[in-house]
């Protein structure tokens, strides 16, 4: 029996971060402990619950200027390609997201929408394949606002033939809303077999 809307001009577009690449930045964090006098739940407040982290997925700052204000932030002396491959190496792969977006290509246009740094994108297109197969993507440093700021999504718009029939997958509720303001229709990511199911509730996968 053929999904309802299947083979509908539907895009669909996944955020990266906790949906395809898991990620923790206690990770990083961690690293750096030993290199400073804080713990790692104080670098973590001092880099994400700041402007530093932020303003460099906002394209803000480079990675230059995000160096020097963990230096300032932190108390650290450390070199910038230091700090890089300690704070990108954060993420590990979903295989089984990654096998649902290579079946989805297979029949609808993909594209990749996320709140990430020139870092965290570079050393995903690096480490994992499945980032670098899907050719279109919206990046918030390069677009210069983050989700669920509506300039984003009229940003991913122009690669859509249709909003009304695009999907957009994340895992925070309040984008997902803003995606739904905006024209889209949302998933809320939860987990790889949820995700399956309502993409073949859409008519996406068989």
């Amino acid at each position: 029996m053929t999904p309802a809307g299947f083979g509908l001009n539907r895009t669909v577009i996944f955020d990266v971060g906790n949906v395809i690449l898991p990620f923790d930045p206690m990770i990083a964090c961690r690293k750096l402990a030993p290199l400073c006098r804080l713990s790692a739940e104080e670098i973590c407040r001092r880099v994400y619950e700041t402007d530093l982290e932020r303003h460099f997925e906002e394209g803000k700052i480079d990675g230059t200027a995000f160096t020097r204000g963990c230096r300032e932030a932190l108390g650290l002396d450390i070199k910038e390609q230091v700090l890089r491959a300690i704070w990108a190496d954060m993420f590990v792969e979903d295989t089984e997201v990654s096998e649902i977006v290579r079946r989805v290509k297979k029949h609808h246009p993909v594209l990749l929408l996320s709140n990430t740094n020139p870092w965290h994108w570079e050393f995903a297109m690096s480490r994992f394949p499945i980032i670098s197969e899907v050719e279109r993507h919206i990046l918030s440093y390069q677009v210069g606002c983050l989700k669920p700021d509506r300039r984003i999504f009229k940003a991913a718009a122009k690669h859509v033939d249709d909003v009304s029939q695009a999907i957009f997958i994340d895992d925070w509720r309040h984008n997902v809303q803003a995606a739904r303001q905006f024209g889209m229709q949302g998933v809320v990511y939860a987990n790889a077999r949820q995700l399956g199911t309502q993409l073949r509730d859409f008519g996406c996968l068989t």
